[in-house]
């Protein structure tokens, strides 16, 4: 037929000639709708409402080591559930899909049951787990057992949470613990090491350097008096020696004058004044002098309470005796001097290393004291949330923690969630409808056929002159059997 619009009169003709292509697949389709209507068995849903409560203990006591949300805790212990080890002890314990068990692979079969069990969170604190079955019990009680595995398994998951974390702190705990020992030793040999130039013992060393360089300054000072002293002792001697003056007595001649002040004693008295406007009483040096003029004093007033005459042979002065005992007691006490000044500027010079070498020490020193003092942090930082780990932990073994509980159990179903009959009976109506109705346009369509003598003029464009009408079976039997 031509594509030219058609009327209603058309469409008649058209259905009535091509009945068969209408009828025949929509009664297929109705037929096969109604046979599954009437063979397809009951599927029944049974839901377990389940309440998430929260934990017993106020959260400023005791912070929870779980603190994932609902959503993620309920994908975590579904995950679990859905597993093999989960589902195949539910299977055997109700004995589901028992008819078919022996014919397909186990897997095959909790694979079927996993899309049998839903889960789904509801508003606020509060999710379902729903089972399908064909029987409306088997249903119910799956349902029912699901929801205690829930249960369980969420105690059994935070317990280990917690365990774990106690278990990780405990471990992290113990690292830190060894390495702040380590930092102590470190620290510890460091101080033994440097002993002496640590930051605390710069005073010290800076009291005890003053001290030594004021004992220098006396001692130099000392040296100093004592070469003069030496000097113009032998200054002396020399002027005796060029004039003849030493005293020479003969066994006939008189004793000698006690009242002849010896030289000697006379110039440790002018240096003694010389001192004394230097330097107070305590001076070491002042100290000697007085004793040595004592000691010279105390030996002329012994021989003139003896009364003794001395004789001296002609090379020999009592003065001249006096000046080398002195000599020689200068030298003695020059050299006690300069090894005592020697001795001061080397304890000098290891004090001064060790103040010079104090700030680097220090420097090193507060790196070694930094990092055991951030180690130190971490330490008690840990140790305080494993005594809260602690807590946390004996929170979850007596279930004072988060727990899931069973708001509305699971009730045996009254009605079959599917099949839907009425629903199925009416998509096969229209499934029907739709078919026939589209097999008949597409045949019509296709085929090229003329029906009337105004669309073969109208597709010509030649005037039909006369046509010859549908000749009907018995018609056609009839004029062959007359031929």
């Amino acid at each position: 037929m031509t594509n030219e619009a058609i009327n209603l009169h058309d469409y008649i003709e058209i259905g009535l000639r091509r009945k068969w292509y209408f009828i025949i697949p929509f009664v297929l389709i109705m037929a096969a709708t109604i046979f599954y209507v009437k063979t397809a068995p009951n599927i029944y849903q049974a839901t377990t409402l389940i309440l998430v409560e929260s934990q017993k203990v106020p959260t400023s006591y005791v912070r929870p080591t779980v603190t994932e949300s609902i959503q993620t805790q309920l994908r975590t212990i579904t995950e679990q559930i859905m597993s093999r080890a989960y589902l195949e002890k539910v299977i055997k314990e109700f004995n589901l899909y028992s008819e078919i068990r022996n014919k397909f692979p186990m897997e095959n079969i909790i694979e079927r049951m996993r899309k049998c069990i839903k889960v789904q969170v509801k508003k606020g604190r509060a999710f379902s787990v729903s089972f399908e079955d064909k029987d409306p019990i088997i249903a119910m009680k799956v349902a029912n057992r699901l929801a205690s595995i829930f249960i369980e398994e969420n105690l059994k998951v935070r317990e280990e949470m917690a365990e774990g974390t106690l278990l990780f702190l405990e471990k992290e705990l113990e690292r830190v613990r060894k390495l702040l020992k380590e930092q102590e030793k470190k620290i510890s040999e460091f101080r033994a090491k440097h002993l002496g130039v640590l930051p605390e013992q710069l005073e010290a060393n800076l009291r005890t350097l003053d001290r030594l360089q004021l004992q220098l300054q006396n001692v130099t000072q000392s040296l100093k008096v004592a070469e003069e002293t030496k000097r113009q002792l032998l200054q002396q001697l020399s002027q005796m020696e060029n004039m003849g003056s030493f005293i020479t007595i003969d066994d006939t001649e008189e004793s000698i004058d006690a009242s002849y002040e010896n030289p000697t004693l006379t110039e440790l008295k002018k240096q003694l004044a010389q001192l004394k406007l230097r330097y107070t009483d305590k001076h070491p040096e002042i100290i000697r002098l007085k004793k040595l003029i004592a000691r010279f004093e105390k030996e002329e007033r012994n021989k003139e309470q003896r009364g003794e005459t001395e004789t001296f042979p002609e090379s020999t002065s009592p003065w001249k005796a006096q000046i080398e005992a002195q000599l020689t007691q200068l030298d003695t006490e020059i050299a006690q001097l300069k090894a005592e000044q020697k001795r001061l500027k080397a304890e000098i010079k290891k004090y001064e290393k060790r103040v010079e070498i104090t700030p680097k020490v220090e420097q090193q020193l507060k790196e070694l004291s930094r990092g055991y003092e951030v180690t130190q942090k971490e330490y008690q930082s840990l140790l305080d949330k494993k005594l809260q780990a602690e807590l946390a932990a004996n929170m979850e073994r007596k279930q004072k923690g988060q727990t899931f509980r069973i708001l509305d159990p699971a009730k045996v179903p009254e009605k079959p969630i599917r099949p839907n009959r009425p629903k199925l009976l009416l998509m096969g109506l229209f499934l029907g409808l739709a078919a026939g109705v589209g097999l008949v346009v597409l045949v019509e369509y296709l085929n090229q056929s003329f029906y009337k003598v105004e669309d073969l003029e109208k597709a010509t464009g030649l005037t039909v002159i006369a046509n010859i009408p549908e000749i009907k079976k018995k018609q056609k039997r009839l004029i062959i059997k007359r031929s």
